[in-house]
């Protein structure tokens, strides 16, 4: 047990230690520095600290060490206007030269591979909180800087609120920037990538109000993420070239970019974040390419299909594409399978939509008040229009679902609702259901034939059709008829081979209009300018 003890006591008092400090004199500089094999790290200097600071490629009197890193905080706040960094340094600590704020110009030599993270704790929905800890943050008349071509990390915060640096152009090697990486620099116009880049941090360019433009590298290889507000409000940025490297757009990548106007995106990108383009409010085009997936649902803690219809205009400012009231046209991607809650909510200059073969699923408010829409059509494997996804269309006339699909499709609860234009529909022959409200208010609908499929529908789903003059059914009287919201002098059709049936429910439910028909039902003749809705297989 003794030995035990001793071996431990051993053991924490070498985790204890503190790495012996060294000084170098070096004329009127004294640098002081640990060492751990052989390799010198930078802690501090002292003396006459010159404009053009130097940092040198060894230190030692007798014996030279080469400087392989500089430590964190160790020269900050320092009077220099010029650094220049040896090419045998290979990492720079956070805080390193924070808050030098004469500095104007670094020259990274050649040998940085990275630079460290800045403090990562605490709130990161503040991006001003640690922008002190970078390597370089706060220097705010830094304008140039030259990097390292072997440069592979920037870390966290490393050059927020370098006020005045006016162009980055990053180099091939570079694969990660971190998050908050050049926040709220102001005078920042350009930046160019090189071809190695596989992640842009959350933030990392946010609030940067005079980038322009932001240039990517070609790469043929898809590995590259732009993360969460990575260019959120950089109300200039008009040139957006993106390569066939990115993979991922994270949530608000590019919130309130204001000035963007044309949109292409590559088709090796698969997956677009909610409100990943929110606030665009010039943006008139969007090319999505041919390899989009996903465009995600809203992100809202409590937040689902379904919830909070009474209230469609709370999460417009979640959807990838809300609120870009100037949106004109978009060609979707061709593998395209599903389109989130509120991503195209308030696009007032959208016209027509034509979706993809692909896609399965519309969510919530997709397509909620886009006050010029006039048409839209569906591919042959939708399955799913979410809530009020089309609600409050008022130039909605046309909407085409292919003729056959899969027999899986519903349409939810006020879908089409109060689309007061809406005068053609073509529903496809895999209809399961139609939910409350789906076709509610729609006033130019006259005419309905419901196939003999039909076995239910869902509460006022044509409820507010007041001119509705004609519904004719081809099967049994389906399942809550009553509070489907047809008019009680609307004529109703009905099938002799089910007479007896049809005569209890209209003797029960008041239909004052109701005439039996031999065979096949025959489709209602068009009254012109109005809705006529055809319903196949529809189960609710």
């Amino acid at each position: 047990m003794k030995k035990l003890m001793t071996t431990i006591a051993l053991a924490l008092g070498m985790n204890c230690l503190a790495a012996t400090t060294y000084n170098y004199v070096d004329g009127t500089k004294t640098w002081s520095y640990t060492l751990q094999n052989s390799m010198a790290t930078l802690t501090g200097v002292t003396g006459t600290i010159n404009v053009e600071f130097v940092i040198p490629s060894e230190v030692g009197d007798t014996t030279k060490y080469p400087v392989v890193a500089i430590a964190a905080n160790s020269f900050q706040s320092l009077a220099i206007t010029g650094l220049i960094i040896a090419d045998s340094v290979k990492t720079i600590g956070a805080g390193a030269f924070a808050n030098c704020t004469e500095l104007k110009t670094v020259d990274m030599g050649n040998g940085v591979v990275t630079i460290a993270n800045g403090n990562l704790n605490g709130d990161k929905n503040d991006p001003d909180r640690f922008y002190e800890s970078g390597a370089f943050g706060g220097c705010i008349n830094l304008e140039e800087v030259s990097f390292s071509s072997s440069l592979i990390t920037i870390g966290a915060h490393a050059f927020s609120e370098c006020l005045a640096l006016k162009a980055v152009e990053l180099p091939d090697s570079l694969q990660t920037i971190g998050v908050n990486c050049f926040y709220h620099n102001k005078a920042l116009g350009s930046v160019r990538f090189g071809t190695d880049l596989v992640s842009i941090g959350a933030y990392s360019f946010y609030n940067s109000p005079e980038l322009q433009a932001v240039t990517f590298a070609a790469n043929d290889t898809p590995l590259l993420t732009i993360g969460s507000y990575a260019f959120a409000n950089d109300v200039k940025l008009t040139t957006l070239s993106l390569s066939r490297s990115l993979r991922q757009i994270h949530a608000c990548a590019f919130s309130g970019c204001s000035a963007l106007e044309e949109l292409v995106l590559p088709d090796s990108l698969t997956y677009i974040g909610y409100a990943a383009f929110y606030g665009c409010t010039s943006l008139r085009s969007v090319d999505m390419g041919n390899g989009v997936v996903t465009i995600d649902e809203a992100n809202i803690t409590g937040y689902g299909q379904g919830a909070n219809n009474s209230d469609p205009d709370r999460y417009v400012a979640y959807g990838a594409f809300g609120n870009c009231i100037n949106l004109e046209s978009v060609i979707f991607s061709g593998r395209l399978a599903m389109i989130g809650s509120h991503a195209f909510s308030e696009c007032h200059a959208l016209k027509t939509v034509a979706l993809p073969e692909s896609l399965l699923t519309i969510g919530v408010n997709c397509f909620y008040h886009n006050k010029a829409l006039t048409s839209v059509s569906f591919g042959t494997r939708i399955e799913s229009v979410g809530n009020c996804s089309f609600y409050g269309c008022p130039a909605l006339r046309y909407v085409t679902f292919a003729e056959t699909t899969t027999p899986l499709l519903t349409i939810g609860s006020y879908a089409f609702a109060n689309d007061i234009s809406l005068s053609t529909v073509e529903l496809s022959g895999g209809l399961k259901t139609v939910q409350s409200g789906a076709f509610a208010n729609d006033p130019l609908l006259r005419k309905l034939t419901i196939p003999a499929i039909v076995t239910e529908f869902g509460n006022g789903v044509f409820s507010g059709m007041g001119d509705l003059k004609q519904v004719t059914f081809a099967g049994l009287p389906p399942k809550n008829l009553a509070n489907a919201g047809l008019p009680k002098d609307v004529e109703i059709r009905y099938s002799s081979e089910w007479k007896e049936d049809w005569e209890e429910v209209v003797a029960s439910y008041g239909f004052t209009n109701a005439k039996e028909y031999n065979g096949d039902p025959t489709p209602p003749t068009p009254v012109p300018g109005a809705l006529t809705l055809t319903v196949s297989n529809i189960v609710v």
